[in-house]
This record gives C-alpha cells, sequence and structure tokens, in this order.
C-alpha cells in the first residue's frame, strides 16, 4: 500500500465519526516529495568510523551524512558539507564527544526560501572554555561559508549560536547571540511577505503551504459572501427590525508569525492573533508593518486567559475564529470558552497536524447545529507518517 492510502486509511479510522459521504476530500500530495525541507537541524559529530560527519544523529550517537536525509533540501546537504570541510580543515575547536561531554561544535540549524536565501543557527557546547578560540575564528568561519554558498548561488544572510549547558539542549527561549546579519529571511506567500527567523515555527514544506494558505482564504471568503450576500437572511432581519451584522472579527488562536492575519485582514474588520511564544509576536507585528496591515492587534498570552475577555468586548461582531495548534492540540480551558461561545462564532477552521488530538478536541467541542463542511487532508510531510488536516466549521 502506497503512502497516500497509509494515510488516508489511517484518517478515515481516526475521524471515523466526523466524516460523511459529503465532507471528506481526497488527500492532497505534495508537489515535490523528496528534498522538500526548508528547515532542518542537523548533528555535528563522528560516523561510525571516527570521521567527522555533519548530518543525522542516530541512537548509537554516530552521525550519518546529511544526503541520506531524503527530505533535507539540496541547499541543506550542500550547506552541512561546507560546514564540515570548514571544521575538517581550518577549524581548531573540536567537535563534541557525548561520552565525555568534550568538544565545542554540536549542531546546526539551517532554515532557507524558496530563493535559496539562508540562514544559520548553530548550537555549541562548553562554550566558556572555547570563547578565545572562537572569537579568533569566526571571521573566517563567516567568509568561508559567505565564498563557498555563493558558488553554488546560496545567499548567505545570517549567522547566530546558541550554548548548550551540559547535555541541556537551548530551546526557542534561550538567548540567540548574532555574529553576522545582512538582512532578514522573508518568503512570500500569496502576495504577503513574512519574515522567517532562526526562533519562530514557519511551515516546513513551502510547497504544500501555499496550498494550505489558499484553503483557508478560500474556506473565509465564501463564507462571508454567503453572509453578506444571502438576500432573503439579510431581507428577514430588516422587515423585523432586527440590526444586521455587518462588523466581522478573526480571532487566530495560535497565530505564530501571523500567517491568517496577514493573509485574510481585507476580510475582517479586525484581526487579532493570540500566541504565547514572544518570538512570534514580535515577528508576527513586523510582518503586519511589512505588509501595510493596519487592522492588526497580536497578544502574547495564554490562550485560555484572553479569549473570553475578547469575545465579550467584541460581542456584536459576526466572528471567524482560525486554530492552528501543535501536535498536542488544544488544552482543555481554550475548547471550553469555545463552547461557551459556539453561538458567537460563524466559522472555525481548525488546522491540524495529528489527527489524534484533532479527534479528541472535535469531541469536545459541542458542535450543536454547526457543521463540519470539508475535511481537506494534505500530504504536508512526505516520506512521515504524519500529514495536515483543514477542517471547515460553519
Amino acid at each position: 500500500m502506497d503512502e497516500i492510502s497509509n494515510k488516508t486509511d489511517n484518517l478515515k479510522k481516526t475521524l471515523n465519526k466526523f466524516i460523511t459521504d459529503d465532507n471528506l476530500s481526497p488527500f492532497i500530495n505534495s508537489p515535490v516529495k523528496y528534498r522538500y525541507r526548508n528547515n532542518i537541524l542537523f548533528t555535528i559529530g563522528y560516523n561510525i568510523n571516527g570521521k567527522i560527519e555533519v548530518g543525522p544523529l542516530q541512537k548509537n550517537k554516530s552521525v550519518i551524512n546529511s544526503s541520506e536525509n531524503i527530505n533535507a533540501s539540496q541547499l541543506h546537504i550542500d550547506i552541512c558539507e561546507i560546514f564540515k570541510d570548514y571544521i575538517i580543515n581550518h577549524s581548531k575547536l573540536k567537535v563534541y564527544k557525548y561520552k565525555k561531554e568534550s568538544g565545542f561544535w554540536k549542531h546546526i540549524h539551517i532554515k532557507q526560501n524558496s530563493k535559496h536565501d539562508f540562514i544559520i543557527n548553530l548550537r555549541v557546547s562548553n562554550f566558556n572554555q572555547n570563547k578565545k578560540l572562537f572569537e579568533e575564528e569566526k571571521d573566517n568561519l563567516i567568509e568561508f561559508i559567505k565564498n563557498k554558498s555563493l558558488q553554488k548561488n546560496y545567499n548567505f544572510i545570517k549567522l547566530t549560536y546558541q550554548e548548550c549547558i551540559g547535555t541541556k539542549e537551548p530551546t526557542i527561549n534561550d538567548p540567540f547571540h548574532t555574529i553576522y546579519y545582512r538582512d532578514e529571511l522573508i518568503e512570500e506567500m500569496l502576495g504577503r511577505k513574512f519574515i522567517i527567523t532562526e526562533s519562530t515555527f514557519f511551515q516546513v514544506n513551502f510547497y504544500t503551504a501555499n496550498i494550505l494558505f489558499s484553503y483557508v482564504r478560500d474556506f473565509v471568503k465564501e463564507n462571508n459572501f454567503h453572509r453578506t450576500y444571502n438576500s432573503d437572511s439579510l431581507l428577514t432581519n430588516i422587515k423585523s427590525n432586527k440590526r444586521v451584522r455587518t462588523n466581522r472579527l478573526l480571532l487566530d488562536i495560535c497565530c505564530g508569525v501571523g500567517i491568517y492575519c496577514n493573509l485574510l485582514h481585507d476580510q475582517f474588520d479586525i484581526v487579532i492573533g493570540i500566541d504565547n511564544n514572544p518570538n512570534n509576536i514580535i515577528i508576527a507585528e513586523k510582518n503586519s508593518l511589512n505588509n501595510n496591515i493596519s487592522n492588526s492587534i497580536y497578544l502574547c498570552s495564554n490562550i485560555e486567559d484572553v479569549i473570553e475577555k475578547i469575545l465579550k468586548k467584541y460581542d456584536d461582531y459576526e466572528v471567524c475564529i482560525i486554530v492552528n495548534p501543535p501536535r498536542r492540540g488544544l488544552y482543555d480551558p481554550v475548547l471550553e470558552s469555545i463552547n461557551t461561545n459556539l453561538n458567537k462564532i460563524n466559522q472555525l477552521i481548525y488546522i491540524s497536524c495529528f489527527a489524534n488530538s484533532l479527534n479528541r478536541d472535535l469531541t469536545k467541542l459541542n458542535l450543536k447545529d454547526k457543521n463540519i463542511k470539508k475535511i481537506i487532508p494534505l500530504n504536508q510531510f512526505p516520506n512521515t507518517q504524519h500529514y495536515e488536516i483543514i477542517i471547515n466549521i460553519i
């Protein structure tokens, strides 16, 4: 059985009680099935023969060549080879050894855009012991990567590093130290520009991300069109002297860098993005500024702390909620808030990368007279067991 068939079976089994004869669309495959990733974290270590290698870390702590990862882009592979060349032939700093917890170079994290601009974040160990030598080498490292990557028509625009403390790996909340900066890494999607940084989330497959964003945008536009131009409903409201609600609010939950606020701002009077990652909020605000969007508001907060207040404040608005949570799905307080205010919600779009948590959350939602209008599965992650699902509820 091929990958799409396996994923389709998994989807049908997991979301069985929510699927009807009319609402499930065929799986949409990724236009590019190999070398599609724009974001990769690899290890700097030793292969089974004791030679320095840069690539996927194995269970035995050996490292294989980056090309063994069939999803890593060609740019990733080439930059890993360039970096390996530098370490072997030009660096006095040692590669990290897990058993001894010694050495400096540990991981390389590469992000790119579709124009082959790229940024690197290095994870290094035992920084204080190696600080002086790193200071002496860093300019040579920058020039080496810059010159070698230009030969392959890649544009190196930023280099940062983070410190590993003991065996603890840094997170997005730990400091990033910038040692080289030429420009922001920017990707354009559906006519909007988005900044990609070392500390923020962006879809790892640009090819299917465009499809995903297009479907969400079309769902919103279609729903707004029917709400605006449903003449029978409008006439009924006028005859009964009932107020016709025209103001629209988009509530983008787990908004990341403000993708949907930026793509859909022209469909709403106000767009509000909520995310508990301050790095995401900073970039989301920059994205709206760069895209000349003036009706956006971004809140750095736990969703459950603000959703009730927002819905109360904009009580007379037609509300569309877009949720795009991590694999764990939504926390119960968020689901409870949505349930409590379901009568105020005109449209709910749930984007999920894990069918199990999606099934759990849909089960907990008290949809009442709402309908799951469409379920669109998308092969966002070829050669893995994971996939993306778009649910349109109205």
